[in-house]
């Protein structure tokens, strides 16, 4: 089992390591699409965890695999996934000196000028700004901030992932 999470765990990492490059490249100057860009890239990166506890279930005897086990599987893959995310977007926020908050920030304030938001609504996204502003200034923080950014999405992908061979299996 460990060797399928480490070997699945780095292709899915690198996956998303190469999605992160690609994205951030033409990405700063224009942000319309980056979410969506980058949680599709996430579940693309994370349904290797799917092929993962498929071929591990394929190696077992009766070929039956157990929720948990299927579950710890998945876990493993998104933690080593979540890394290689972490250590790629210190990468990149070093490459671009720390300017993505920055171009953020002039890309949130020119959408709601663009739809005429109150100034009270102006205000709380620039106090909000200064908020992630000051927690990026520690590396431990801005690590776990994007380390959330992340991982539940393999969470919810193993979920999903154990709960339908945990049913298939069921009636084997």
């Amino acid at each position: 089992m460990k060797r399928i999470i480490l070997i699945y765990g780095l292709i899915s990492g690198i996956i998303i390591a190469i999605f992160m490059q690609i994205q951030f490249s033409g990405m700063l100057d224009n942000m319309t699409y980056g979410e969506l860009f980058g949680y599709s890239s996430m579940v693309i990166s994370f349904s290797i965890i799917f092929v993962a506890v498929k071929k591990y279930r394929d190696t077992l005897d009766n070929q039956k695999i157990s929720f948990l086990q299927s579950f710890l599987i998945g876990l493993g893959i998104s933690l080593i996934a979540t890394l290689f995310y972490v250590v790629s977007w210190g990468f990149i926020d070093g490459f671009t000196n720390g300017s993505f908050l920055d171009t953020y920030e002039a890309s949130t304030m020119k959408a709601l000028q663009e739809e005429n938001a109150s100034s009270e609504k102006i205000a709380e996204a620039k106090e909000s700004m200064e908020y992630y502003r000051e927690l990026y200034k520690n590396p431990i923080t801005k690590a776990a901030i994007t380390a959330i950014e992340i991982f539940p999405v393999g969470l919810l992908i193993t979920i999903i992932t154990s709960l339908f061979f945990w049913i298939k299996d069921k009636d084997k």
